[in-house]
């Protein structure tokens, strides 16, 4: 089994405070599967990087920053302050970390990866609407801490990524809301109404 280090990048998006302890336990624990595996003879098993994007708006600017300076050093390490997340940014990593960021449906549904989705308390999952909840089981897997986090990474790397994309791009195909024409189904549906108001 590969272990969690192999591969694509980790994009991390954190928006909620009380979940970036746990990112830094597992950015702890990446720095510790990194320097045990530096006599490795395979070097591309190592090569992932692990970005964290910090919360928009300099919202959790102090606690994202305090991570930043602990891992400035690690080569696997980038501190993403760019105003706009990069496709190759994106297109690099093998799954995002996240919680209630726009990120989790984005990244998902542009990139055809899966979401890891952290949630401290596992009772806001629960919550649905119309039988509709925060968590998809086709975009995401579901994480309470860090050691979850590990061991999520690790089932994403060892899954058929073809088959994953696939299930993804078939869901965003049947579900999402006129994905690419909805400037177009918007007007004809206001010129449909106006036509009707007219009669």
């Amino acid at each position: 089994m590969r272990d969690f280090c192999g591969g694509g990048g980790i994009l991390i998006a954190i928006n909620w405070r009380e979940h970036l302890p746990i990112i830094e336990e597992f950015l702890e624990r990446f720095l510790i599967l990194r320097q045990n595996r530096k006599k490795c003879k395979d070097r591309k098993e190592c090569e992932a990087r692990v970005i964290l994007r910090p919360y928009p708006g300099g919202m959790l600017h102090k606690e994202s920053e305090r991570i930043a300076r602990r891992f400035q050093g690690e080569s696997w390490f980038v501190y993403d302050t760019t105003d706009r997340l990069s496709a190759e940014v994106m297109r690099e990593c093998c799954c995002l970390v996240g919680d209630t960021s726009s990120l989790t449906y984005t990244f998902a549904l542009t990139c055809l990866k899966p979401v890891i989705l952290l949630f401290k308390d596992a009772e806001f999952l629960r919550n649905s609407y119309a039988n509709i909840s925060f968590y998809n089981p086709i975009l995401h897997k579901i994480a309470h801490n860090a050691e979850e986090i590990c061991k999520c990474v690790r089932e994403i790397r060892n899954e058929c990524a073809q088959e994953r994309a696939q299930k993804i791009r078939e869901y965003r195909e049947k579900e999402v809301f006129n994905l690419g024409k909805s400037s177009e189904f918007i007007a004809n549906f206001v010129l449909q109404l106006l036509k009707k108001g007219q009669e």
